[in-house]
């Protein structure tokens, strides 16, 4: 039996900037949810926030009322009055087309979000059991906080969290009882066991934030979430079809004899561990126990210990790590790897990591942790400790990891870093360098693809919360699958979504092999071999 999802966060229709691998059609989006097993999506017109939402919710109404998966969320504005010939009369007319839910985006459409502005469309939504859809970014928290003080009947479905919001977003949640979220970019480590604990989940609901996310990627999160099937089943469809007014039985399952995916998507789409796979992640990072928490973002479960249960949940055979106190300010974090590594053995591999403004640390990140314990990665982070990859200063500590062979993992998040690294690549090319998060964005991938495809040394990881849709056909499309790596940035990011973004991507299995585990296990295998 399928579990039934919804997908409460969904759009369609032309935008004015597009990649071209994007996809806008109603019936691509029909085809990707057959594909990944999703039973019906809440869907708004990217037409109603680029061009006109009066021509954009025409087009969803006609859409959503020729498709029994789908349901229609119209894009409104305050002040229709002064806008339209039937004025607020245009609210009746949504509501009785069979739209399910109205959005704004005060940003994008340029009107003021707060109580005195949305008093009359509140009230009418309130009467007619509507709820609201914003995108943080386009509201803020301030004034959410307002609305939802204002108006505490109004439901409202937060849309475009990060796992960096959580701070602030999870005391809205608990103060007030009509605020709902979904998790298409809040995909923190346990996120959905960390509500569970601290307010339910009831509130929570999946989202997909298609077409720019891989949908099938978001199920991961609640598959492995470690939740009863109860929970799994509110997050999965119960809280939207109760918040939207669908009724379940009306969506019927997919025909499984008819399903597209193969036997590594069809172990995620049930939660089950990858145990006959080989899966190596060499993008990580961890907390030490003694310190619990980061000051700069919520980390949750982020010690040796959960990333271990975490790993043998998913299937994950060994990691790579990087403890967060080791790109951060440096010290400590090569003894924090050491530790876990002690305890267990080639499950946690290390990169050694050096704040270069701090030059008196180089010898001992060299002769204890390279020499000694044999760290199989190198790991700067020019991004906090503000120094150039080309900086002289690297020059010892590269010299040496080209010698033996070694990996580095270089977060690459803006073009010209692409371009650094080429020149790094050829200056070593013993060394083998992982472009960490090329799967952020179709500009950065761009720029992270023409150096791969100029040295031979450089390989793609993948990790962003962007999940960006397509982007691991493309990669390996453009470059071979020999070319790209599997990592997620685990515990920053939960570790699901990332794993089953290849999963559920339309490349042969054994390209996806490659990905997860044989590339990466290559590459290992040359460290400290002459």
């Amino acid at each position: 039996m399928q579990r039934i999802y919804i997908d409460a966060n969904a759009a369609i229709g032309r935008m004015n900037f597009r990649e071209p691998e994007i996809p806008y059609k109603t019936e691509t989006l029909l085809l990707d949810m057959e594909y990944c097993r999703i039973h019906a999506a809440l869907v708004f017109s990217h037409v109603a926030r680029d061009y006109s939402f009066v021509a954009g919710n025409r087009e969803i109404i006609t859409d959503t009322n020729a498709n029994n998966r789908l349901f229609g969320v119209a894009v409104i504005v305050p002040g229709l009055k002064y806008e339209l010939a039937e004025g607020d009369d245009y609210l009746d007319m949504l509501a009785g087309s069979g739209i399910r839910a109205f959005k704004m985006f005060p940003q994008s459409c340029d009107h003021e979000f707060s109580p005195f502005a949305l008093e009359d469309i509140a009230v009418f939504m309130i009467h007619n059991g509507l709820p609201l859809l914003v995108d943080l970014p386009q509201v803020g928290l301030e004034s959410l906080r307002q609305l939802l003080q204002a108006f505490p009947q109004l439901n409202v479905l937060l849309c475009g969290t990060y796992w960096s919001d959580n701070r602030n977003l999870f005391r809205l949640m608990e103060k007030y009882p009509n605020l709902h979220f979904e998790i298409s970019s809040n995909q923190s480590n346990d996120i959905l066991s960390v509500s569970k604990r601290h307010f339910g989940v009831d509130r929570v609901l999946f989202g997909t934030n298609y077409p720019n996310k891989s949908p099938g990627a978001l199920k991961a999160l609640v598959e492995y979430s470690g939740l009863s099937d109860e929970d799994k089943n509110k997050v999965a469809s119960g809280n939207a079809a109760k918040l939207f007014k669908i009724n379940l039985g009306s969506l019927p399952q997919y025909d499984e004899g008819l399903c597209m995916l193969d036997s590594i998507a069809r172990r995620v789409n049930s939660g089950l561990p990858l145990v006959d796979e080989m899966v190596i992640d060499p993008h990580t990072h961890m907390v030490d126990k003694e310190h619990q928490a980061v000051s700069l973002t919520p980390m949750y479960n982020s010690d040796a210990d959960s990333l271990i249960a975490k790993m043998d949940l998913l299937g994950i055979d060994s990691i790579i790590t990087s403890p967060w106190e080791g790109i951060m300010t440096a010290e400590g974090g090569n003894e924090t790897t050491l530790k876990a590594h002690k305890k267990y053995g080639n499950r946690i591999e290390g990169y050694v990591t050096w704040n270069p403004n701090y030059p008196e640390d180089l010898d001992k990140a060299i002769g204890e942790y390279h020499e000694k314990h044999r760290f199989i990665g190198i790991k700067p982070y020019h991004p906090r400790h503000m120094i150039d990859l080309l900086d002289e200063r690297y020059d010892r500590w590269f010299e040496y990891g080209n010698r033996h062979h070694l990996i580095m993992l270089v977060h690459v998040e803006t073009p010209n870093i692409s371009q650094k690294v080429d020149i790094l690549a050829q200056k070593y090319p013993d060394m083998a360098f992982l472009l960490a998060h090329t799967g952020q964005s179709y500009e950065i991938a761009r720029c992270n693809i023409a150096v791969a495809k100029q040295r031979d040394n450089v390989f793609l990881e993948i990790t962003y919360t962007a999940l960006t849709y397509g982007i691991i056909e493309y990669m390996v499309r453009e470059v071979g699958a020999d070319k790209v790596v599997y990592g997620s940035d685990m515990p920053m990011r939960d570790p699901a979504p990332q794993l089953a973004w290849v999963c559920y991507a339309k490349i042969p299995e054994e390209d996806k092999r490659k990905i997860l585990g044989f590339n990466i296990k290559k590459l290992m295998d040359r460290c400290y071999k002459a």
